[in-house]
């Protein structure tokens, strides 16, 4: 199932199309619908696009809810803990654990479901 969000330019209120997006004007999904949807997929596959702190558009693949490999010290539960607070989840990729804002995110791919905002579809 394919779900694309809509958004309108700010100065015309025409919808946006491809060609009319830059990084700057890419918007985030909403926050709650990520939360709700990825929890059903906790500790199974999926795709994530997002923006970085610089703008940066970057994707993961991997999953949450992993814990093997972590020492579960009083350091490591301090630094899970700032991250929590601080609105950052943890992936698990191939090349390790990774974060990422789910207020920044411009789509997802996770048990058939694809929700993107225009121009920011996982190919």
């Amino acid at each position: 199932m394919k779900v694309c969000i809509e958004y309108l330019t700010l100065d015309t209120g025409l919808p946006y199309t491809g060609s009319q997006l830059t990084r700057r004007d890419q918007m985030a999904l909403p926050e709650n619908m990520v939360t709700n949807i990825l929890k059903d997929y906790q500790g199974k596959f999926f795709t994530v696009k997002f923006l970085t702190k610089n703008d940066e558009v970057r994707t993961y693949n991997g999953r949450m809810g992993v814990t093997k490999g972590l020492k579960g010290n009083e350091r490591g539960q301090l630094v899970a803990d700032a991250l929590r607070k601080q609105g950052y989840n943890t992936i698990v990729t191939s090349k390790g654990y990774k974060c990422f804002k789910m207020d920044r995110v411009l789509a997802f791919k996770a048990g058939g479901r694809h929700v993107f905002t225009m121009g920011a579809e996982i190919v």
